[in-house]
């Protein structure tokens, strides 16, 4: 019996994977506004942070076994990835830049202002000369955060998670890498 020859689109694919890691990235950052609240969310957002480059790994690992048959060679599995993490990007700072520019209204800016202040305020408790020597990037910091505007906030997020994406992806595509295909 003949096997069957299909093609996959890979920004079909890619897309959907996006979609994913997408949802995730936006689900993780809901947990990084609660945990400004609340240490419970805080620290499953430390958790959640930690699991991207899993979550997405796993993403691609099963896209490899369902629709490669196991076979993917470390090049196609680098696109791949690269290319989720691109369109994952694209969702979450777009649900980022909503959130900032229409629902916000300054409280992030206003919850990273308050949060220098009290590392400022416990520094100077425990090592005074050192705050004193670093009040300056403190000023500086809460100047930063103050003035910068939700489409400036949202091009920092993109650049942060486009340059990790980028290095995240060399590691799970050798992590995803398989020459080995398997046959149903």
């Amino acid at each position: 019996m003949e096997q069957e020859t299909r093609y996959i689109s890979i920004l079909d694919a890619t897309m959907k994977l996006g979609l994913g890691l997408g949802l995730y990235q936006i689900v993780k950052m809901v947990m990084f506004l609660l945990g400004m609240k609340a240490t419970a969310a805080g620290m499953l957002f430390i958790v959640m942070a930690l699991g991207v480059p899993f979550f997405a790994a796993r993403l691609i690992r099963r896209f490899r076994d369902r629709e490669c048959m196991g076979f993917l060679p470390f090049s196609v599995s680098w696109i791949i990835t690269i290319l989720t993490f691109l369109f994952a990007t694209v969702l979450s700072s777009l649900a980022v830049y909503l959130y900032l520019r229409f629902i916000d209204n300054g409280a992030f800016s206003d919850a990273m202002v308050s949060g220098i202040d009290s590392y400022r305020q416990g520094l100077e408790t425990a090592d005074a000369g050192n705050a004193a020597g670093m009040a300056g990037q403190f000023d500086a910091l809460k100047e930063l955060f103050s003035t910068m505007t939700p489409t400036e906030m949202t091009k920092q997020f993109v650049g942060m998670s486009l340059f990790w994406g980028n290095l995240l992806s060399v590691v799970i595509a050798l992590f995803t890498t398989s020459l080995k295909p398997k046959f149903k």
